[in-house]
């Protein structure tokens, strides 16, 4: 296995691949929060699945649901976590190993995560390197000397998490590099007003 992991500030559903990840709090059915990464028509649909009763962001629940021409991924899967004032960092870094987990399970070989900023901007590049770290875990345990999968994983990130983004990559090659054969990108940020 290869790992390919690319880091843009783009939202998941402007990306092509099998499915798009990320992490849901219970605010965003009450505020009209948009961190999730995902587009306003499958906003619409999941909140139209909590009306129901059927998804309510609850920590550690997961919602798999077919992108279904709204995206231009087949699968959007999406982890609850509970209301922000009540998440640590222990209880998300669990969720991302379960959300890794599952993608694995589901045998996506090329997905986008939004990692949205759960604990303030100055905590934001600790908790990219260990999300990236949790999600990517399970592919690691999983598929060491197996085949010759590329396994792409694009993380969608805020644009504070850019400014720190090359220590990041240090880190993350340290960490990661003596595992498998891997490769990483960056997209840069375009603040505002540029192309």
């Amino acid at each position: 296995m290869r790992l390919d992991l690319r880091f843009t500030p783009r939202l998941p559903f402007t990306l092509w691949c099998e499915a798009v990840a990320g992490f849901i709090l219970k605010e965003f059915f009450v505020a009209e929060e948009e961190s999730t990464g995902i587009d306003q028509k499958t906003s619409s649909y999941l909140r139209e699945l909590n009306r129901r009763g059927f998804f309510r962001a609850d920590p550690g629940e997961l919602l798999i649901v077919p992108g279904e021409g709204r995206l231009r991924a087949e699968k959007v899967i999406l982890k609850g976590l509970g209301l922000r004032e009540e998440l640590t960092l222990d209880a998300y870094l669990g969720y991302a190993l379960e959300l890794g987990a599952v993608i694995r399970s589901l045998r996506i070989q090329s997905f986008a995560v939004k990692i949205p900023v759960l604990f303030g901007a100055e905590r934001y590049a600790d908790q990219i390197e260990k999300s990236v770290c949790q999600i990517i875990s399970p592919f690691l345990e999983h598929d060491r000397g197996d085949r010759g999968d590329v396994i792409t994983a694009v993380f969608c990130l805020d644009h504070s998490g850019f400014k720190e983004i090359e220590k990041l990559d240090e880190a993350l090659k340290e960490q990661l590099v003596e595992s498998v054969p891997m490769s990483m990108a960056i997209e840069p940020f375009s603040g505002p007003g540029e192309i």
